[in-house]
């Protein structure tokens, strides 16, 4: 099964990514934040894609051209950001648009 995790560069998506691809599951990461990925030795066979959930392209692009089975989002922007900037908070933490799907 192909299984994006949005937000897999985190702590509990690098997690979640090594358990799936010790499954057999094919795992791809979507994440801002190549570092994180780059830097973990936890990482089981994951494919890393640089990109965001607030770019509805980025998202619906990697769906179709890993022909994804299933979304798990874990991306999210922690507290002090949140509290400085709720809209985009809410852009990243809930509002995940696959409309045009």
């Amino acid at each position: 099964m192909n299984i994006l995790i949005t937000g897999g560069s985190g702590f509990i998506g690098l997690k979640i990514s090594k358990n799936l691809s010790d499954k057999g599951h094919s795992v791809f990461i979507m994440d801002i934040q190549f570092r994180l990925f780059e830097e973990t030795q936890e990482l089981g066979e994951a494919t890393f894609i640089l990109g965001t959930v607030t770019s509805q392209a980025h998202l619906i692009n990697a769906l179709i051209k890993n022909k994804i089975n299933w979304l798990v989002h874990l991306a999210a922007r922690l507290s002090a950001p949140s509290e400085e900037d709720p809209w985009a908070t809410y852009e990243v933490n809930v509002r995940v648009d696959l409309s045009c799907t």
